[in-house]
Formats: structure tokens, sequence, C-alpha cells
């Protein structure tokens, strides 16, 4: 009887410790949603957030929306040229603190990447700002002007999580806006943050592209100083405003010549 109440406690016990690590790594991942909707202000230190603390944060912001799922989507997206044919289209992200190529994957994430291209084309992320800088966790932008007035949206479009592009260094996602659905906030991961992959236990954030070149870039705005910033009831917002002045879809000659001089240069470092 005495070994079966110590197994009993420690069953239990297991069970509780599960539940909590299940519900904290659901609330992470469903903090990639992040601004997606307005965020209640919480006080904290704008530098150095422990691991632990910050996920916490992100936890409590999400818990009103978690578990909402879309059932009707939006696909109808620009009529201007995306090279629809180009499965590695590039993107050029020009900021202030430098320029950043990207390389998105059409033959993985073909209806997120339509999506993004839809609002680089129409000028929707020009003179907009990375509203959300976590060190060590991510960068994120594609919800405000410099203004503070929102980014026009397309509506919803399904998370092509399960892609098999995984949550490395430098990858481009695009944020949840409810469970199943994402729209047009988009990050940067700054270090690798495999939790975020779909996993039995939860849908998971889809990745649909990586860097290329300006990795550098990256790691300044990474670096930068922030703190709430009340009048959009936003956390982790760079104190002096990181701004994108505009997002440029290159042609497909010159995302050739890219793609090659990085494959080179890959090779090179590798031999």
């Amino acid at each position: 009887m005495h070994y079966y109440k110590q197994n009993n406690k420690k069953t239990i016990k297991n069970r509780l410790v599960m539940l909590k690590k299940t519900n904290l790594i659901s609330g992470i991942f469903l903090g990639i949603a992040l601004s997606a909707c307005s965020m209640q202000s919480t006080k904290q230190n704008p530098v150095d957030v422990s691991s632990t603390a910050m996920q916490i944060v992100i936890k409590k912001e999400v818990e009103p929306t978690s578990g909402e799922v879309i059932s009707e989507f939006s696909l109808k997206f620009t009529d201007k040229d995306t090279q629809a044919n180009n499965q590695l289209p590039v993107i050029k992200f020009e900021t202030n603190f430098g320029s950043i190529y990207v390389v998105l994957y059409r033959d993985r994430a073909p209806i997120t990447v339509d999506n993004f291209l839809s609002y680089t084309v129409e000028g929707r992320y020009d003179n907009t700002v990375f509203q959300r800088v976590i060190k060590n966790f991510l960068i994120q932008g594609g919800a405000y002007y410099t203004d503070d007035s929102e980014i026009p949206d397309f509506g919803p479009i399904p998370t092509e999580s399960g892609n098999g592009l995984i949550h490395k260094k430098y990858t481009l996602g695009l944020a949840m806006w409810k469970r199943n659905a994402a729209s047009r906030h988009f990050y940067f991961n700054m270090k690798d943050n495999f939790y975020l992959d779909p996993k039995e236990e939860h849908w998971g954030v889809a990745i649909f592209g990586k860097v290329i070149q300006g990795h550098e870039t990256l790691d300044k705005i990474h670096l930068v100083k922030t703190d709430d910033y009340l009048p959009l009831n936003l956390v982790n917002t760079p104190i002096e405003q990181v701004i994108i002045h505009k997002v440029t879809l290159l042609s497909e000659a010159d995302a050739a010549s890219l793609l090659a001089q990085t494959k080179q240069k890959y090779q090179s470092k590798n031999e």
C-alpha cells in the first residue's frame, strides 16, 4: 500500500509537470501572433529579459485568443506581378540599419509566399516599422507604418506549417493570427526556435523564407533598446524606430544571380 501511494503521487506529479509544459509551449507558439491583436502592456526590463520571464509574458498575452480557429480564408491577392512561376523569389528589405535579402520558398509555402509578395508589390510594407524586438528570440514587423497607422490587410490565410521548413536562426516566418490562420505580420528568428515548429500538441507556425545576405543588419537590429509603447499598447518595442523604408521583389535575373553567388560562397566556405 505504501509503495502504491508513493507511485501514485509520482504519477500525479509527472502529469502535472507535463501539463504545465504543454500549456507553456502552446502559449509560446500562439504568442508568435504577438501584436496581431493589440497586447496588454506589461512593464518589464527592456534588456536581458530571461527566457523564463519572456515565455510567461507571451503566455499572458495570448490567453484571450488561444483556441480560436478560422474556418473561412481570403485568398484573393493582388493583380500585380508576383512572379507566379518563380519557385525561389528573392526580396530586399531596405531599413535604416542596412539591407536584408531573403529567398522565399514558394515550393514549400505557396499561399504564404503569394500573400507576402502581394503586400510587397502593393507597397504595403514600405515605410513601416519593426514593432517588436526580443533579444535572442525574434524581430517582428508587418503591423504599423511609421505614423502608427495600421497596414491594410488582405484577410486571413491558412497557416502552412508542417511544410518541412523549421525555425532555424535567420529564417522568416509568418505570424499566426488565430490558431490556424496568418495574415501580414512576419518575423525573423534570431536563434533556433524549434519549439515553434508543428508538434502533436500544437499547430505550429509557418516558415517561408531564409536570409541569404544582410545577417549583420538583423544582428544590429536585434540589439536595440526596447520598452513598452503605450500609444499602441505594445511591449518590447524599439525606443528609436527601426524603419523598413522599402521591400522590393527582385527581378528573376537578379534573384538567380544572387542565389548563385550565395551558393558559391557557401561551397567555398565548406571546402
